[in-house]
């Protein structure tokens, strides 16, 4: 396994403008949405060692910003050997690539990137090996070019950038809500034909993986944020629907807590109830069915709409195969 000695140098600053969507959030939450794969406790040291500014002055980490306030965060950056190392053995398929951004499609059972230095098996991995220069793009070390994730047991399609210019218009397209994410999901029971949630997502706790969907606002949830989910009913089988759901947040199992919340958690999620019934059944799921089928947005130079599909993969369809067949 690779050996990282960490040299980090104050180099890489990054400006925030708080807009109206942003005012009344405390500073570090704001900035832990903002910026992916840094901890709350990582920008919390960060603010207690003024590397974080707020209209100029030293930030403290329970301020609330406002509407026009800007903030300035040095970020650290790692001047030796990388966190992602190339990985050749990963295979890579590409949906859509140019010299700005690629988007692949990721199987699952995959996980997005390490979580360990020297860690391979991941997209993460295969992205460096064949994109280099994704290396150094990003606000992660171990998220090169990464604008957002996908669980390890979702498929579908993951959009990376190429250049810093492109992975900073991507995430603010996905800051202001302008990326649209578009799932495949087969959950248990018959929803109503379309619906939406709108009620924000917290942590579950210190050691639990579960994220909580928070109904009483007021109530003291850390870690919460803000999601929508909307879904429409495409098909209904025994004992189960395909649906597909639109969402423009980019909340840590956001679609699997929300429908979960809903009664119809999706089939075969071992977290939030969707394996119970089938163990009850003896339904053969491999993993949770859900499956990021499109993703919309505006390319980050040339401003064109684009909309990247991704076809239901075999396990999936198989799965869907077999309900829709009434054999469960």
């Amino acid at each position: 396994m690779a050996k990282r000695v960490e040299v980090w140098t104050d180099r890489i600053e990054k400006l925030f403008d708080i807009d109206e969507q942003s005012a009344g959030m405390r500073l570090d939450r704001f900035l832990h949405e903002r910026i992916p794969g840094i901890s709350r406790h990582e920008l919390i040291e960060w603010i207690q060692a003024g590397k974080v500014t707020h209209n100029k002055k030293m930030a403290r980490k329970g301020v609330i910003v406002k509407a026009g306030d800007r903030i300035s965060l040095m970020l650290p950056c790692p001047v030796d050997t990388p966190f992602v190392v190339p990985d050749h053995d990963m295979p890579l398929e590409i949906l859509f690539e140019d010299q700005h951004l690629v988007a692949v499609n990721k199987p699952p059972g995959i996980p997005t990137h390490p979580l360990r230095t020297g860690e391979t098996g991941t997209v993460a991995n295969a992205l460096v090996h064949r994109y280099p220069e994704m290396q150094t793009v990003g606000f992660s070390t171990r998220e090169p070019g990464l604008v957002h994730r996908l669980d390890r047991d979702t498929s579908g399609v993951l959009l990376a950038a190429r250049q810093q210019s492109s992975f900073e218009a991507l995430r603010l397209q996905f800051q202001q809500r302008e990326i649209v994410k578009v799932y495949t999901a087969l959950v248990h029971g018959h929803p109503d034909e379309e619906g939406e949630i709108d009620l924000p997502i917290g942590a579950g706790g210190r050691r639990n993986d579960k994220v909580v969907v928070v109904v009483e606002p007021r109530k003291r949830i850390r870690g919460l944020f803000q999601a929508s989910t909307r879904y429409r009913c495409v098909r209904y089988f025994k004992g189960c629907s395909l649906i597909h759901v639109w969402i423009s947040s980019a909340t840590r199992h956001q679609i699997r807590a929300h429908m979960a919340f809903l009664g119809h958690p999706v089939l075969g999620d071992t977290l939030y109830g969707g394996a119970d019934e089938i163990e009850r059944k003896g339904m053969q799921v491999p993993r949770q069915m859900l499956h990021a089928a499109e993703i919309r947005f505006h390319h980050p130079v040339s401003g064109e709409l684009m909309e990247i599909r991704c076809p239901l993969p075999q396990d999936f369809q198989s799965v869907l195969d077999r309900v829709s067949s009434g054999e469960e």
